[in-house]
């Protein structure tokens, strides 16, 4: 996925991003990181080893991701609710709607939140 979409889409618009990566236990693999600090060097946001030039090392389970914390709870309640979805159509069009659902407000408020 990073190969293959992520970085094509970086060619277009190269400045001004960092990578932030989830707390899933794959992204804290030695290949991974490695992958990253080569292509990423002080880019990107996650767990990370002594080595690793990343731009900022966040520990796993931290306060401090208002993105992990909120936005997949907010989705989740949006999305299992009855009648579940029965295809993975329904699932994407859901996941994609309640993402879509999140005000620029709502968003201050997480940031704000987690400022505090």
């Amino acid at each position: 996925m990073l190969q293959n979409w992520l970085f094509l889409q970086l060619t277009v618009d190269s400045e001004n991003f960092n990578y932030q990566q989830d707390r899933a236990p794959p992204y804290w693999h030695n290949n991974m990181r490695r992958f990253l600090n080569d292509n990423l060097p002080r880019c990107w946001i996650g767990r990370t080893g002594p080595q690793d030039p990343a731009l900022h090392s966040w520990p796993p389970r931290s306060t401090k991701t208002p993105c992990d914390i909120f936005l997949w709870g907010y989705v989740k309640e949006r999305v299992n609710v009855p009648p579940l979805p029965c295809d993975i159509d329904e699932l994407k069009n859901r996941i994609s709607a309640a993402v879509a659902s999140v005000t620029e407000d709502t968003l201050r408020k997480v940031c704000s939140a987690a400022i505090r």
